[in-house]
């Protein structure tokens, strides 16, 4: 006789079954991993009994946990990479995935994620970051605007002058307009140029421009 914990089996008891009753249990002890005559003594004295895991299930059991571990490691990489590249909707999505799928794989309980919420607040990151363009475009229109309207000015066109080492003058019969730039001779304006700068239709800057363009090649 067998002796288990000090305890030596002596008693013996015949039990009957029908082919299909025996069936049922053979298949459980089979699961089990136990002997029809063991798993028939654990379960009457009322041991928790569950199926082991064949090799099969083992490996596909490490593989799943594998997987896991690799899909964290893949996902939080792509979440780098949209943080470097500016997109937060991406990143703060990828992270609730992780969670969500480390929560599956030990809980064995998914819960469908909601995108909406991160793609409206993209949405708006992405309508504020516009607007923002837009407004920077049109700063750098007022600013152009600006100094054109301030190289109108005297002093406007002083400082021009002087950051330029040029200088504008008229000859001594007040007729032609000359323009001179540097080391550089003295550049006669066409008439229609000194005449829109007399008028106020181009700044200094227009007629330096002109001179670079124009002027410097005749030279």
């Amino acid at each position: 006789m067998k002796i288990e914990n000090g305890n030596k089996r002596t008693k013996r008891k015949e039990i009957q079954f029908s082919e299909s009753e025996y069936a049922i249990i053979e298949k459980k002890a089979n699961a089990a991993r136990l002997s029809v005559a063991a798993f028939i003594r654990e379960a009457a004295l009322g041991k928790e009994l569950s199926a082991a895991l064949t090799i099969e299930e083992s490996e596909r059991m490490k593989r799943t946990a594998n997987i896991s571990y690799k899909m964290q490691v893949n996902l939080n990489q792509i979440a780098r990479l949209a943080n470097i590249h500016g997109l937060p909707f991406v990143t703060d999505a990828i992270r609730e995935y992780i969670c969500r799928t480390n929560k599956y794989f030990k809980t064995g309980s998914w819960h469908e994620m909601d995108l909406s919420a991160y793609e409206f607040e993209q949405k708006q990151r992405e309508q504020l970051a516009a607007k923002v363009r837009e407004l920077q475009e049109k700063n750098t229109e007022l600013q152009k605007a600006a100094t054109n309207y301030y190289l109108y000015t005297a002093e406007g066109e002083r400082l021009f002058c002087e950051r330029h080492n040029c200088r504008i003058y008229p000859d001594n019969r007040g007729i032609y307009w000359h323009f001179k730039v540097a080391y550089y001779p003295a550049y006669t304006l066409p008439t229609e140029i000194s005449r829109a700068y007399l008028n106020h239709e181009i700044s200094i800057r227009d007629v330096y421009v002109h001179w670079h363009r124009d002027g410097r090649s005749t030279i």
